[in-house]
């Protein structure tokens, strides 16, 4: 019932005209305030998906939509059902089961300061409860990130020159094309990197060479086994 009542809330400080509908600006602003990151081409492609009026501007149904859209995680709500006693918000003893069960600080105080940060339906949040929504924000926030934030920073002895380190990036980062048929090429990093750091790796980074070498006879054997394959 009072799902997406907090919306409203927002809406209306977003809403800058006072007009009662959301603009692509203003629903970018609503984002900021509800510390939703996206990039422009997500965020535009999911306004224009649920603006049913195709007037450019959502109206507070459409925007409830834009939010559920947004904040839709099944992992997530399957995870959430599995602790909550009543399968519809999580009391401050239903999180803290699941804070122990992730080995986190699994105290009743920790979980109340959890639900004041992230939940913002205020009726639940008054009453020290966490909506669906509240812990999708909680599970997607940088709290939990898989990223160790003490590397945002250099943090290694820096000091050598570049072709004593390894440079870590995607297998693909070197293919022009497609994985099977795709040629090797040096040029994809240049492309993919900053000028003068793809400089850096194109002359002292051999490797480069090594991979592309490598996938150029993979392709070959691939292509080969296609072959044999269908003419079998």
């Amino acid at each position: 019932m009072f799902c997406f009542t907090w919306i409203h809330a927002y809406l209306s400080r977003a809403d800058q005209n006072h007009d009662d509908k959301m603009s692509y600006e203003e629903v970018q602003t609503l984002l900021q305030m509800i510390n939703i990151d996206l990039s422009d081409q997500y965020a535009r492609s999911l306004f224009q998906k649920c603006d049913k009026s195709a007037d450019g501007r959502l109206d507070h149904k459409e925007i409830e939509v834009f939010c559920k859209e947004l904040l839709r995680r099944p992992e997530l709500d399957a995870v959430f059902i599995r602790y909550s006693a009543n399968g519809c918000v999580l009391s401050t003893v239903d999180l803290r089961d699941f804070l122990r069960d992730q080995g986190e600080d699994a105290s009743i105080t920790h979980a109340q300061s959890l639900i004041l940060t992230y939940e913002l339906n205020e009726w639940a949040q008054r009453n020290q409860f966490m909506t669906p929504n509240g812990f999708t924000m909680y599970m997607l926030s940088k709290e939990n990130g898989v990223f160790n934030p003490e590397h945002l920073r250099v943090y290694q002895d820096m000091k050598h020159p570049l072709s004593h380190y390894f440079i870590s990036s995607s297998h693909n980062t070197y293919l022009t094309k497609d994985q099977l048929t795709g040629a090797s090429s040096t040029e994809t990093y240049i492309r993919d990197n900053e000028p003068s750091l793809a400089k850096l790796i194109v002359n002292f980074l051999s490797f480069v060479n090594i991979l592309s070498c490598l996938h150029s006879k993979l392709q070959r054997e691939a292509k080969q086994s296609i072959n044999e394959v269908v003419t079998f």
